[in-house]
């Protein structure tokens, strides 16, 4: 007897929230590195306009 399958198994949707997870994970450690970049030049600016 053949089966419908509808939805996903959860195998798949492990992978899925894996996927995911690690993206976001990239993309912090991506955005935390952009501000510390942006903090160091403005605190550079800043000290340039205070010398």
């Amino acid at each position: 007897m053949k089966q419908n399958r509808k939805g996903f198994t959860l195998a798949e949707l492990l992978i899925v929230v894996a996927i995911i997870e690690m993206l976001a994970v990239i993309s912090i450690l991506i955005f935390n590195n952009q501000s510390r970049k942006a903090r160091m030049k403005i605190g550079g600016e800043y000290i340039e306009a205070r010398l």
